[in-house]
């Protein structure tokens, strides 16, 4: 009965010693065969022939040299075949371990295993070719990421250009075109630095899916984003309040909006330019006043007050808010403040000059103040005036008197005292169509300079008529 082992060997191609060291492997394994052979068989002659196959001759080769003389000396033994037997197998496991060295050595070239993994296609009949899966890099630097990698065609370079491009203000596209690479086991890795907060980051391992490839590594580091102050206005016109700007968050925007419309009614204010960007902060935030407002129109030092409350850190800057001081503008405003004192009067004790004389003064004085200051730059004349009772030259100085008294008591209120002048006007200016000893006749009156009333632009549109039918 005989066996047969196939045994193949493969060497490098680095010189003499390899060569020997090989022979010396083969010999070992050839002595191990022979051995095997003869112990199946019992065959004295073969374990002679498998000392013979591995006789060498130079002086490296004695370890397998003495293992297998020692087997050929025992032959002659027959009592000893089992100690040959052990000698050659010896031999076998020392030829093994030099071709294992040998191959360690140089045979690292055919040893080396490719860790790539790869996806094998057939090409068009020009062989099998092996496709590299995609390993793609996007690096995120703010709202900037930079695409690198390969990828197999230009339709998937434009749709991940597109997907980046959804997602971040600047892409830069430093993808590859290379037919060799495929999506299929292809991954997306994503590393860089972020605003917290931003999902986009990893919003694009999820678009990436779509097309088919893994998520790779994540390691985006977030850091706190530099946020813009808010910058919002207001634009005051006659007819409409118009606000823009954007806030943090969409409770800040309302506390906004009922602000301005806490002044101006929710009827005259158009908010649909605000919007909400939660990359703006109120730190250093600054809300602007600015348009044309009617002369004595207080409207704005109004929304000031109402906004110092919820939004009293910011920066509220009424300089850009300007008022119309035309004749017909400060006319308007003449007869307001006149039918205010009608309806309201500055009241005086009989024959007293004092202000304080009645609390409810204060009110209308204040009203006073700032509607003159809402006309900046126009000179206003405070005329006392009194009723026909009593001596005229008493009442001509009591007015003079209650006019300065007036003036004083505007400028402790904020009016500059150079656009203010006092004039006592006694019992000489009547109201019309009023009795001259009627209360009425006792009154403050506000005199903008360059003002036309509506009863004077009346009084001068019949008299322009007349001139016509002339």
């Amino acid at each position: 009965m005989s066996r047969t082992h196939d045994i193949s060997i493969r060497s490098g191609d680095d010189g003499e010693g390899d060569d020997e060291l090989a022979a010396v492997g083969a010999a070992g394994v050839a002595g191990a065969a022979a051995g095997l052979a003869a112990g199946a068989d019992g065959d004295d002659a073969l374990l002679v022939e498998a000392a013979t196959a591995v006789d060498v001759a130079d002086d490296g080769e004695d370890a397998a040299a003495a293992a297998l003389l020692a087997a050929e000396a025992g032959v002659d033994d027959d009592d000893d075949d089992n100690a040959v037997l052990a000698w050659l197998f010896l031999a076998g496991v020392f030829g093994v371990f030099l071709i294992l060295a040998l191959w360690s050595m140089n045979g690292e070239d055919e040893l080396a295993v490719d860790a790539t993994p790869s996806t094998t296609v057939v090409d068009g009949g020009d062989g099998e070719v092996a496709l590299t899966p995609a390993a793609l890099v996007f690096q995120v630097d703010g709202d900037t990421v930079t695409l690198t990698g390969s990828v197999p065609d230009e339709e998937t370079r434009a749709q991940l250009v597109s997907f980046a491009e959804a997602r971040f203000g600047t892409v830069i596209d430093e993808l590859v075109v290379d037919d060799s690479t495929t999506l299929t086991g292809g991954t997306l890795s994503v590393v860089g630095t972020g605003v917290e907060g931003d999902p986009d980051p990893a919003g694009l391992q999820a678009d990436a899916a779509v097309l088919g490839l893994e998520a790779g590594d994540f390691d985006v580091t977030f850091e706190a984003g530099e946020s813009t102050p808010v910058d919002a206005e207001v634009a005051v016109a006659s007819s409409l309040i118009t606000l823009s700007g954007s806030f943090p968050d969409q409770a800040t925007l309302d506390q906004f909006v009922a602000d301005v419309e806490s002044v101006y009614g929710a009827g005259n204010v158009d908010s649909s330019g605000l919007t909400v960007d939660p990359d703006t902060t109120m730190n250093g935030s600054t809300i602007r006043i600015t348009g044309l407002a009617d002369a004595g129109d207080t409207r704005g030092e109004a929304l000031q007050a109402a906004l110092a409350g919820f939004f009293g850190g910011s920066t509220i800057d009424a300089s850009g808010l300007t008022f119309d001081t035309s004749a017909e503008a400060l006319g308007r405003l003449e007869d307001e403040l006149t039918a205010e004192l009608a309806a309201s009067p500055i009241l005086f004790n009989t024959g007293s000059f004092d202000v304080d004389d009645f609390a409810e003064n204060q009110a209308i004085l204040e009203r006073a103040a700032a509607a003159i200051n809402a006309a900046p730059g126009v000179a206003v004349e405070v005329v006392g005036h009194t009723d026909t009772s009593g001596d005229a030259g008493t009442n001509q100085l009591l007015s003079e008197d209650r006019a300065n008294a007036v003036l004083d008591r505007l400028v402790e209120l904020g009016v500059d005292a150079d656009r203010l002048t006092a004039r006592g006007a006694g019992e000489t200016e009547p109201l019309p169509e009023v009795d001259g000893g009627a209360a009425e006749n006792r009154r403050i009156v506000f005199e903008f300079e360059g003002a036309t009333s509506a009863d004077d632009a009346a009084d001068d549109e019949t008299a322009d008529e007349e001139s016509d039918e002339g």
